[in-house]
């Protein structure tokens, strides 16, 4: 993690910190600054935009950099969540957004991709995200959890000639060949 950069501080220091235009995370009390995005993960993120968009009428969608504040240790910034009307996450202030949102989709770099598939997995399940999507626009293919009885089930790694329904989309078909147009 060498193209990260890294340092200890509180809740309440983090919170002090000026707008940033880059992914800004505290985990577990240490803040985590990672590079800007390839172009190629923001043309999948702006292409993932398109179908909520298009297809998602009611709740909330919002696109990192954006605060996530699970407790007091994590406040993490994923690419993209999404609230229901009725969620337990809520924003606070127009600042951030407190409680796990109910869709958290990553789209997988090489430097946060570790991340994302581990400690941030085990966080989001953890506190209750309640669908969790991997997207990996190099591998071309979407990885998506539910969270079912506490846990993540795997609910399938869907390729680019592939389509899914989102459970907590009111089962929206995702065609994920337009999900990773990225071009």
């Amino acid at each position: 993690m060498s193209d990260q950069i890294r340092e200890w501080m509180t809740e309440r220091e983090y919170f002090e910190l000026p707008e940033m235009p880059h992914i800004t995370e505290l985990m577990d009390g240490e803040l985590v600054m990672s590079p800007a995005a390839t172009a190629r993960h923001q043309r999948t993120v702006m292409a993932i935009l398109k179908i909520f968009f298009r297809h998602v009428s009611h709740g909330t969608v919002t696109v990192a950099p954006c605060d996530v504040r699970l407790d007091v240790e994590r406040v993490l910034q994923p690419d993209i969540f999404w609230v229901a009307p009725e969620s337990q996450c809520r924003e606070i202030d127009e600042k951030y957004w407190q409680g796990p949102p109910d869709l958290v989709i990553e789209v997988l770099s090489p430097s946060t991709a570790s991340r994302d598939r581990g400690i941030k997995y085990e966080w989001y399940q953890q506190y209750g995200v309640r669908e969790y999507w991997q997207v990996d626009p190099d591998a071309r293919f979407v990885a998506v959890y539910v969270l079912r009885d506490g846990e993540f089930k795997h609910y399938g790694v869907f390729e680019m000639s592939d389509t899914f329904e989102s459970p907590v989309l009111d089962n929206l078909k995702v065609d994920v060949g337009e999900l990773l147009k990225t071009e």
